[in-house]
């Protein structure tokens, strides 16, 4: 089965890169409004927020530019992580890997499919921005409220083993203090 998964993917890989990027316009609102409604809605920073899909879905858009891809996929089992040109190529890859595997994080923030099912009706409608970014925010809240310790919190969105998420958590704050910084002195 993840031979099958393995072989799929790398023959996408084959291909090659794209030739150019498609243009995405929602990245051009540093972080937009549809990220600072998801994450108010559940009490967080939309900067963290932002850090969070920075460090899950993070792809080079420019010279010295990242931002977070919607189309973003990552197959766990065999470590193969996808950007996808568009919605359409992402939800046809979709299609192809579920059902070798439903341990796939999905779109800007990288939810976890297999985790995180009860919060969409399908798995493809975590590549709707919105939807992720909603989705991320309420996983992000309940991490930061299951502990007091800010590190620890920001690093179960990723991992509730301890040791990940210290290392996890660590990553994204760094990023989270470097774009608070960035936007201040902006």
């Amino acid at each position: 089965m993840k031979a099958g998964l393995i072989l799929l993917l790398l023959l996408k890989l084959a291909a090659g890169p794209p030739k150019s990027l498609p243009p995405v316009t929602f990245h051009s609102a540093f972080p937009g409004p549809e990220w600072r409604q998801a994450a108010r809605k559940h009490g967080i920073d939309p900067l963290l927020l932002y850090a969070v899909a920075i460090r899950e879905s993070g792809r080079n858009v420019g010279k010295d530019q990242v931002a977070p891809w919607p189309y973003a996929l990552h197959f766990n089992g065999s470590k193969v992580a996808f950007y996808a040109n568009s919605k359409k190529e992402a939800e046809q890859l979709l299609k192809l890997a579920l059902p070798i595997t439903e341990n796939v994080d999905v779109g800007l923030a990288q939810v976890n499919w297999k985790s995180h099912k009860d919060k969409v009706n399908r798995p493809h409608d975590l590549l709707d921005p919105k939807t992720n970014l909603e989705v991320a925010s309420q996983i992000l809240a309940e991490a930061l409220a299951s502990t007091k310790d800010q590190e620890l919190g920001v690093g179960r969105y990723n991992s509730w083993n301890d040791k990940k998420a210290r290392r996890y958590g660590k990553e994204v704050l760094i990023l989270y203090r470097a774009i608070k910084e960035a936007v201040k002195g902006g």
